[in-house]
């Protein structure tokens, strides 16, 4: 039997809207279809393997830029550094380091830690968006409450904060 290994091609968040695009009489229909494309364009990480940036947009070696996927090509066919890309086995310690984290939720729920911890990360919080508000009782004006304030790590120090991690639970 052949042993056959599958990697991700990517994790990508497709926010779906209806892009209004601001445009004259004089706009072509060429140019309006390029600016919903950029409007639609999905968020995430693509894997770094060249056949698999081509797969997901067939053009992108020939414009340079994609209208589809998070990804721009240079001159030597190689993607530029404001490309969300990863590699495979940056893609496995992602992997990795997000079992050990549900994993370590799961455990906390199993065994009666329900409190409200909602992230907060610049002028962002993970109660932007919550349904559950009413429910929680999460009030950060309240002694208690608090918010876990989460670092911005450029890619390679929060692969490398990953990677400790995971490290020191081997070590253990």
């Amino acid at each position: 039997a052949k042993h056959i290994s599958a990697a991700p091609a990517a994790v990508l968040y497709y926010h779906i809207n209806d892009p209004m695009i601001k445009s004259d009489y004089h706009t072509t229909s060429d140019v309006l279809e390029q600016e919903i494309l950029k409007e639609l364009k999905v968020k995430g990480l693509v894997n770094a393997n060249d056949v698999v940036i081509e797969a997901l947009d067939k053009d992108i070696y020939t414009t340079g830029a994609s209208q589809v996927i998070p990804v721009k090509i240079k001159k030597d066919n190689t993607p530029d550094a404001n490309s969300k890309v990863a590699t495979e086995a940056e893609f496995q310690l992602l992997t990795d380091y997000v079992e050990k984290k549900v994993t370590e939720l799961g455990n906390r729920i199993a065994s009666g830690d329900i409190a409200a911890e909602p992230y907060c990360k610049k002028s962002r919080t993970g109660c932007d968006y919550c349904e559950y508000h009413s429910i929680c009782g999460f009030d950060p004006r309240l002694e208690g409450y608090a918010y876990r304030r989460l670092m911005d790590y450029k890619d390679a120090e929060a692969y490398e904060k990953m990677r400790e991690e995971l490290d020191d639970e081997v070590d253990r």
